[in-house]
């Protein structure tokens, strides 16, 4: 029986030439096998690192999902930064120049703890799909590369693959975005803290005045 004949091979969904096709059957059946081999170590590829079996996309592609994630952290940002200055304002309503020194300031620690909590959330919610996703398999590696690029550290010792480069610099315009949002929340917060600090300054230097007079 002429082996040469028999039904065209696929590799990965392709179909060998017919000239390809050994006459041999030894030789049929071990490119047969090797043919197999190949298949499974294709398919067995995509179920281990499904990112690895896209095609290389296209930068208008990575620009527009590394946008998607700004906007969400952005959004994030802007409920965090209500919520955090919601508080801060229902407690400053409760200072006056005669409150304690250690109240002003214990209030001052915890809201500065909560913005940089929010920005701790924020390169998480970075970190969770790069890792899921398997570009940075580590999830601890993905934190840190976020973190190293949200902050514009750019030490560059943890990288994406090439087909999703371009996801680093959105992730620092993200974090651009966000620092200068928190940067103008602390810079009113410490408006505040300079009228009380004022008040009490008139009132220290209003107190002198008389006790010189009354002497």
């Amino acid at each position: 029986m002429d082996m040469g004949f028999a039904a065209r091979p696929r590799v990965a969904g392709l179909r060998l030439p017919l000239a390809s096709w050994p006459r041999h059957p030894v030789a049929h059946c071990h490119l047969w096998y090797s043919i197999r081999l190949a298949r499974f170590n294709f398919d067995k590829t995509i179920l281990e690192n499904p990112m690895d079996a896209i095609s290389t996309p296209k930068p208008i592609l990575e620009l527009v999902l590394g946008t998607f994630g700004m906007i969400v952290i952005i959004i994030v940002h802007g409920a965090g930064i209500r919520i955090i200055n919601q508080r801060f304002s229902a407690s400053w309503i409760h200072m006056d120049e005669f409150t304690a020194h250690w109240r002003i300031n214990a209030l001052l620690a915890f809201t500065i703890g909560s913005l940089a909590a929010l920005h701790f959330a924020e390169t998480l919610l970075w970190a969770i799909p790069l890792s899921a996703a398997g570009l940075i398999p580590s999830m601890r590696d993905s934190y840190y590369y976020v973190l190293e690029n949200y902050t514009t550290l750019g030490e560059g010792s943890i990288s994406l693959p090439d087909r999703w480069r371009l996801i680093g610099p959105v992730i620092a315009m993200s974090g651009l975005f966000t620092f200068g949002w928190t940067g103008s929340v602390l810079v009113s917060i410490m408006t505040e803290f300079g009228k009380v600090d004022r008040i009490r300054a008139k009132q220290k230097s209003d107190s002198g005045s008389d006790e010189g007079s009354t002497l």
